[in-house]
């Protein structure tokens, strides 16, 4: 069965990565009651970084909007795993800290988050509305040039 999620990203003309594994000591989410912790999720797709190196150095203002969206697909790919497989027992996005590899001169960091927040209201109308913080940083794993982590809230499943 289909999530309704699911059904909006194929809407959108677009779909859930098929892996994305931790690459360190850590677990890709935490469980605590009906709150999701969702590990900091790169702009890798099924296991290929797609976009490296710093915002307008390496990448361009628009290529970082679309990091930040493939981060976001991620995290909803974690996010199915912690939903039993069913995105619809997502309540709401709470939360979302969006990471962007720039030098001191960038100012666009909330264009690029942006692209992460936009997956999540596009896919989850009201219940994806969520605070925010967006910054830049000099460095990223594997040199990635967004991470995003998140934290939801689930119906008790």
């Amino acid at each position: 069965m289909t999530s309704k999620i699911e059904a909006n990203l194929a809407t959108l003309g677009l779909a859930l990565p098929e892996k994305n594994a931790p690459a360190a000591n850590y677990i890709a989410y935490q469980r605590a009651g009906n709150i999701i912790y969702v590990s900091g999720q790169i702009c890798k797709w099924n296991g290929e970084l797609l976009y490296k190196g710093a915002v307008e150095k390496d990448v361009s203002l628009d290529d970082a909007v679309k990091a930040a969206e493939i981060c976001a697909l991620n995290m909803l790919l974690q996010l199915k795993a912690a939903c039993n497989g069913n995105l619809d027992n997502l309540k709401s996005c709470l939360k979302l800290s969006v990471y962007i590899k720039s030098d001191a001169d960038f100012k666009s960091h909330a264009t690029v988050a942006n692209g992460a927040s936009d997956i999540f209201i596009k896919t989850m109308g009201d219940k994806g509305q969520h605070t925010r913080i967006s910054m830049g940083c000099i460095s990223l794993p594997a040199d990635a040039t967004v991470e995003i982590c998140g934290v939801f809230e689930v119906e008790n499943i």
